[in-house]
């Protein structure tokens, strides 16, 4: 199945110093009009993931569970092969620096429904400081 086929998802993470929260949309097929067209599939939250707070390895891990959480949530109907993750925007604390960014990054490359390539079907990852999200 193409990825032009398959359900078109957005996964949105706020990553805190006190918990860390992700939710799937499903992207729509038309322009947005109205808060109520965007449909809110999945959430999950687990726990900090500002690695300042708990070191980069715990945070590496809160982060991973609450992505592949909520994208597990948002796929148990339609199947993890039916879906494609078209962006992932992330607003985290204790991302400040371009190293940090280039962690996140990493870490989010050992998700097997994160596309690095080809690059018509790579998903778009967005990673900020929670402050400037």
């Amino acid at each position: 199945m193409s990825a032009s086929t398959k359900k078109q998802l957005v996964i949105g993470v706020d990553g805190g110093g006190t918990k860390t929260h992700c939710v799937v949309m499903e992207l729509p097929t038309s322009a947005i009009t109205a808060p109520d067209q965007v449909s809110l599939l999945a959430q999950a939250f687990t726990g900090c993931s500002n690695q300042n707070s708990v070191g980069k390895p715990k945070a590496r891990e809160e982060l991973l569970n609450s992505i592949t959480q909520a994208f597990n949530q948002a796929t148990a109907s339609c199947g993890a092969e039916n879906a494609h993750v078209v962006a992932i925007p992330l607003g985290m604390s204790g991302v400040d620096r371009p190293q940090d960014k280039l962690d996140v990054q990493e870490w989010l490359s050992s998700l097997p429904f994160i596309q690095s390539s080809p690059q018509d079907q790579a998903t778009k990852v967005f990673i900020n400081n929670d402050a400037v999200a």
